[in-house]
């Protein structure tokens, strides 16, 4: 049995389809996301509850569907607007969403800072110990923020 499954795949449908058998077998999920400086941490205790929705409900059904009918496969900055629409602009830090304008024109990628993937890394360890040591972590959407920091 799996007992946690960290999702951090950046194929739009795999995001979909991986929470959906999470969902039968009642596996907890922990996704994290890039934010410029910041992390954006999602659980989704499917292990407590079932009927929980797709990344917490935040995930539009047309969204959703867009993403099932791989609509983002057209072009690069497609795929850049999609994303912005899985993860939810409001949640994008301002200097993310200035990189995302710029992906498919003069980006080739999602730009990802190296301190940010070492802040990913812990974050995940985090909220997988939690869930291992059965304590208190919650599904839900959380913002870790270093900018607030200065």
């Amino acid at each position: 049995k799996v007992d946690v499954l960290v999702e951090e795949t950046d194929e739009l449908s795999l995001k979909i389809s991986i929470r959906k058998f999470a969902k039968k077998f009642r596996i907890p999920v922990i996704m994290v996301t890039g934010n410029a400086e910041n992390v954006i941490l999602d659980v989704e205790r499917y292990d407590k509850d079932s009927k929980l929705k797709i990344l917490n409900g935040k995930l539009s059904l047309r969204v959703q569907t867009d993403i099932e009918n791989k609509l983002y496969t057209r072009s690069l900055s497609d795929f850049a607007e999609l994303c912005q629409d899985f993860i939810g602009r409001r949640y994008i830090s301002k200097d993310l969403q200035s990189a995302f304008r710029l992906v498919g024109k003069d980006l080739v990628g999602i730009p990802q800072l190296a301190e940010c993937s070492f802040l990913r890394g812990a974050v995940i360890s985090f909220a997988v110990r939690m869930i291992a040591l059965k304590k208190l972590m919650p599904s839900g959407r959380y913002n870790i923020r270093l900018d607030n920091i200065v």
